[in-house]
């Protein structure tokens, strides 16, 4: 079997040890994994569900690479995805597919990003549709914090009410732990934090949670809803006090706030009663958004929320960010996409080895300056 193993991955360019365990392999190897599996068989036709999904960029490349190296063997190919950027580098055409329905198929060739875009978003009339309302009030405050592990070290800065911060870094620069600090689940050495001009001492995330400090990461079935709960009591989650009466839940309230918030943000399927396990994970991404919003939170941690979100949802939650701002809200959005940064931020701050190694103004954006920065 580890013969076997190696021989398939040595024709197909793969790097992985036979006798290494899955659970200890990264993503992206897990990803190469499952589709060598299939090239076992020798077939004439490959089909791949989603082979980017929740990928970094380099990761993505990997499976990009292994993609063509299957296409030049002869093996017909069909994959699904929301990635336009890795499906123009390796495909020959693309099928759009709207409501269940071919909407289109067309010859990549000549074709751009942004047409593929507005081709697929009913919403977008470009990527990063930004609207700025930064305002003078500073509603959170982070002065000189340091945690236990020291990770995060002396950082200080500040979030205005209306603002879109950025937050960007390398892996290993210290924004996961950051995002944690800032949620109440690591504990600080020192430092202060400040919300709406009070000082705070998270114990734990409950506490950020009271203070109106809302969370959206990467992986909504992970840290963000429950799989096997309906969207609406998924929108609930987080302030059921809202949907209940004498401490006994109510669920036609329940359901009546779902349906408020399904019909505004267009969730998918629009039924409060679907499970968030059969939703595409930018619906789902969509129903903790509305899971904060009913919370009344003004302050949201995006951290890489985006990820893994096919093009067109992306546009829709970056609507969704700026109607937040636009009514006063504030957002810390950490990303590892430096393009979706520059589009969507007020300001940014570049983090490296834990430290802030700069913070950038609108006017001074470009790629050149946040790659400068985050080198120093």
């Amino acid at each position: 079997m580890a013969n076997l193993a190696y021989r398939l991955f040595v024709e197909l360019n793969i790097n992985i040890d036979p006798y290494v365990r899955v659970s200890k392999l990264g993503a992206a190897e897990k990803q190469l994994l499952k589709i060598a599996a299939a090239m076992s068989k020798a077939p004439s036709l490959l089909i791949i569900d989603e082979p980017f999904l929740m990928l970094s960029d380099s990761e993505c490349s990997c499976v990009t690479n292994l993609i063509k190296t299957i296409k030049n063997r002869g093996t017909a190919i069909i994959f699904t995805t929301g990635n336009i950027a890795n499906t123009l580098d390796i495909a020959d055409n693309i099928a759009i597919l709207k409501e269940e329905h071919l909407f289109s198929q067309d010859d990549i060739k000549n074709r751009s990003i942004d047409f593929f875009v507005k081709e697929i978003s009913d919403t977008a009339t470009y990527r990063y549709p930004r609207i700025s309302n930064i305002g003078k009030r500073k509603v959170l405050c982070v002065k000189n914090m340091t945690t236990h592990d020291r990770r995060i070290k002396d950082i200080s800065f500040y979030l205005c009410s209306g603002e879109i911060l950025g937050i960007a870094g390398a892996p290993g620069a210290g924004k996961s732990t950051l995002v944690k600090a800032l949620f109440g689940a690591e504990k600080l050495k020192n430092g202060e934090i400040t919300v709406n001009g009070i000082s705070c001492k998270f114990r734990d995330p409950a506490d950020a949670v009271n203070h109106r400090i809302g969370i959206m990461s990467g992986n909504s079935t992970v840290s963000g809803l429950i799989a096997s709960f309906t969207c609406a009591q998924n929108i609930s989650l987080s302030n059921l006090s809202g949907v209940s009466e004498y401490g006994i839940l109510k669920a036609h309230r329940e359901r009546e706030t779902a349906c408020k918030y399904i019909k505004k943000y267009g969730i998918k399927p629009a039924q409060a009663e679907a499970l968030a396990v059969n939703m595409s994970e930018g619906q789902r991404q969509k129903t903790v958004f509305c899971k904060w919003l009913q919370r009344d939170c003004n302050v949201l941690i995006m951290d890489n929320a985006t990820k893994g979100v096919d093009i067109s949802a992306k546009v829709e939650l970056y609507n969704l960010m700026n109607a937040f701002a636009m009514g006063g809200g504030s957002i810390l959005f950490i990303s590892s996409d430096y393009n979706e940064l520059l589009g969507m931020c007020d300001r940014m701050i570049a983090l490296k080895s834990g430290r802030i190694s700069g913070i950038i103004e609108k006017t001074d954006f470009s790629m050149h300056s946040l790659i400068d920065t985050l080198s120093k």
